[in-house]
C-alpha cells in the first residue's frame, strides 16, 4: 500500500491464518487471512482511514427483518490491465443484491441467491465484502455480513462476519 504522498510503500508486519479444522478437515474459513497493519498505521497515521472500522454485527442472518444483502466485488472479466501498452489498470466494481437462501452444513458460511441471475461472470467476486440491510422499528440498519468465498451465476457463499470477528480477536490475542 502506498502512502498518500507516494513516498513509502507499506506492507503488513505479519498475518494470522485459521488452523485446519478437526480431523484435518478444510473449510472455506481458511480462505480468510488477517494481515497486521498496526505498526504501519502507527508510523503513518493517515493510513488508518483506508481500513474498515468494525462495530456492530448483524443480530440475525435469518430473520424477517432482512431486506437484502449487498455484495461488492471485482469480476475478473471486467478488469482492464494495459500495463505494457498504456501503463494503465482499470477496475470495475460490481454490486449485486441477494437474499439468504439457506444454511450450509458449514456453520461459518451463509448461502445467498441473487434476486435475478447475474449478467456477468462472477469469477473474481471472492474476497469482496457483503453488507446486510435489516429493517428495525421503521428504520433500516446496515451491517457487515461477511466476505465472499465462492460465487456462481445462481449462488454465492460468504464467510459470516461473526466468524471473521473471531479470527480478528484471535489474531489480536496472539499478538498480545
Amino acid at each position: 500500500m502506498l502512502t498518500e504522498d507516494c513516498e513509502f510503500a507499506v506492507t503488513s508486519s505479519g498475518y494470522t491464518a485459521p488452523m485446519i479444522g478437526p480431523e484435518g478437515a478444510e473449510h472455506d474459513l481458511q480462505d480468510i487471512v488477517i494481515f497486521n497493519f498496526s505498526d504501519a498505521c502507527d508510523e503513518h497515521p493517515k493510513l488508518k482511514h483506508r481500513f474498515f472500522r468494525l462495530g456492530a454485527f448483524p443480530p440475525d442472518c435469518f430473520s424477517d427483518a432482512i431486506v437484502a444483502v449487498l455484495n461488492y466485488g471485482y469480476p475478473s472479466m471486467d478488469q482492464v490491465n494495459e500495463l505494457d501498452e498504456k501503463k494503465h489498470i482499470g477496475s470495475l466494481r460490481r454490486s449485486t443484491t441477494l437474499k439468504p437462501y439457506g444454511q450450509p452444513h458449514d456453520p461459518t458460511l451463509l448461502h445467498l441467491k441473487p434476486l435475478k441471475e447475474l449478467s456477468f461472470d462472477p469469477d473474481g467476486l471472492s474476497g469482496g465484502p457483503n453488507f446486510v440491510v435489516q429493517s428495525s422499528n421503521d428504520d433500516f440498519q446496515v451491517y457487515f455480513a461477511g466476505i465472499t468465498v465462492r460465487a456462481g451465476k445462481h449462488d454465492l457463499y460468504l464467510v459470516k462476519s461473526g466468524f471473521i470477528r473471531r479470527l480478528l480477536d484471535a489474531s489480536i490475542d496472539l499478538r498480545a
